[in-house]
């Protein structure tokens, strides 16, 4: 194990490796990320995968429409499959103030160039025949919408990741922090000790485990 890093990650969940990637897609180098078991082994592993883009904050609709489109390009990217897969929403509306919400987000989701389209009833029974549509005056149709697999998404990530030069070490349990007088952490492991700039807690499960050795 190297003993300087600019900076370490601890967790091996899909946030901490996505900061990974994103940080070396970047151009940061001395990344390391320490994980205490394997890759997703804490709350990643119970994560749905859904992939919504019906959000009523424009910035979160951004987000969301930029994950799906990296899901699918770190396939090709990393040639790690993500599990990805599109296939479309739809919500309801069975009043006028849920139509006029849905007519709200159409025309913001058109300033981001994200796929947003209101129907009515007969359009909702021709993409989900099974639909009882008593009472339903109108429809939110997301066809960008998906869901992925978590666990693939995040080796994804992480080969990504150390493709682009940073290090992940599995069963690598931290075992204590500390901060010297220059800021700089001391980040000791069962399997040594490593110098950082920064420290990211991405421990999800383990966060406040993981804070409260940093006091």
């Amino acid at each position: 194990m190297q003993s300087h890093a600019r900076l370490v990650v601890i967790g091996g969940g899909i946030a901490g490796c996505s900061l990974l990637y994103h940080l070396a897609k970047l151009g940061w180098r001395d990344l390391v990320l320490l994980e205490r078991n394997e890759l997703t082994a804490g709350s990643t592993w119970h994560a749905a995968g859904n992939t919504p883009h019906f959000e009523t904050s424009l910035n979160m609709s951004r987000i969301q429409k930029y994950g799906t489109e990296l899901y699918q390009r770190l396939e090709a990217e990393t040639g790690q499959p993500t599990g990805f897969h599109r296939c479309g929403s739809i919500r309801i509306a069975q009043d006028r103030d849920r139509l006029d919400q849905f007519r709200h987000l159409e025309g913001q989701s058109k300033a981001i160039d994200l796929a947003f389209e209101v129907i009515g009833p007969n359009e909702i029974r021709s993409l989900y025949p099974l639909m009882e549509l008593d009472g339903v005056i109108a429809g939110a149709w997301t066809p960008q919408d998906g869901y992925t697999d978590p666990s693939s998404t995040t080796q994804a990530l992480a080969k990504g990741a150390r493709d682009l030069g940073a290090v992940i070490h599995r069963r690598t349990r931290v075992t204590s922090l500390r901060q010297k007088p220059d800021r700089h952490w001391i980040v000791e492991t069962e399997d040594g000790t490593i110098e950082a700039e920064i420290v990211v807690n991405a421990a999800g499960t383990w966060a406040r485990e993981v804070g409260a050795m940093a006091g």
